[in-house]
C-alpha cells in the first residue's frame, strides 16, 4: 500500500476530537442532525478535508453529507474504508499474519510503534455492510495509540478487519509484516 499523502499532523489539526471538544466539535454535530451514521466517520472526514484529502460527493454507496463550510462528510466506516482503498491501494488485514494467525492487540501496536496514520477496523470486509449491532471505528493512530484516549482500544483492534494507511512521512509498506517481521507472533 501506498502512505497517504498527508501527514497526522495535518489530520490532527483538523480532526474533530470527541473526547477534548472544541471549536471544531459543532461541525460534526452540524454533519450529524438528522443522519444515522458513525460520528468518528464525520470526524475523520473533517480531518481529511482540512488536510487536503477531499470527500467526494459521493461514497462507494451513497452521497456524502455536508459541514456548514461545505466540505463533504462519510457517514458509515465502509466508506472511509472505501475511499482509503481507492486513493492509496488496499491495506493488508493487520489481524492475520501470513500463515493465517490471528494477531492480537498487543502485537497490532507493536507493528504500528512509531508510525502515525489513519486505523479502519472492521466486522466486515471492504465493501460489505457489517453484521447489525457490532460496533465500526475509524481512528488517527498518533505513532503511540489512538487519539482519542478513551476508546477500547484493545477491543477495536481485535476486531476480524484491521487495517492502516500511514502517513506520508513513514513511506512504502509493502504488507504488514513488512513493518517488523520479529513482532509478528506477538499476542
Amino acid at each position: 500500500m501506498n502512505p497517504m499523502d498527508v501527514s497526522a499532523d495535518s489530520l490532527i489539526n483538523y480532526y474533530a476530537r470527541r473526547d477534548k471538544k472544541d471549536g471544531k466539535w459543532p461541525d460534526v454535530e452540524f454533519a450529524m442532525r438528522g443522519v444515522p451514521g458513525t460520528p468518528c466517520c464525520v470526524q475523520m472526514s473533517r480531518g481529511f478535508c482540512g488536510a487536503g484529502l477531499i470527500v467526494p460527493s459521493r461514497s462507494w454507496s451513497r452521497a456524502t453529507g455536508k459541514f456548514p463550510n461545505g466540505w463533504r462528510t462519510f457517514y458509515s466506516v465502509d466508506e472511509v474504508e472505501v475511499f482509503l482503498a481507492e486513493k492509496y491501494g488496499d491495506s493488508d488485514n493487520l489481524r492475520t499474519d501470513e500463515n493465517g494467525k490471528q494477531r492480537g492487540a498487543g502485537a497490532i501496536k507493536s507493528m504500528l510503534n512509531g508510525i502515525p496514520g489513519v486505523l479502519v477496523m472492521r466486522h466486515a470486509s471492504i465493501r460489505k455492510y457489517p453484521p447489525p449491532h457490532k460496533f465500526e471505528h475509524t481512528e488517527i493512530w498518533d505513532g503511540q495509540g489512538f487519539l482519542q484516549k478513551d476508546m477500547a482500544v484493545d477491543s477495536l483492534l481485535e476486531s476480524p478487519y484491521v487495517k492502516f494507511w500511514p502517513d506520508k512521512t513513514y513511506g512504502w509498506i509493502s504488507g504488514p509484516d513488512s513493518i517488523d517481521p520479529s513482532i509478528s507472533d506477538l499476542a
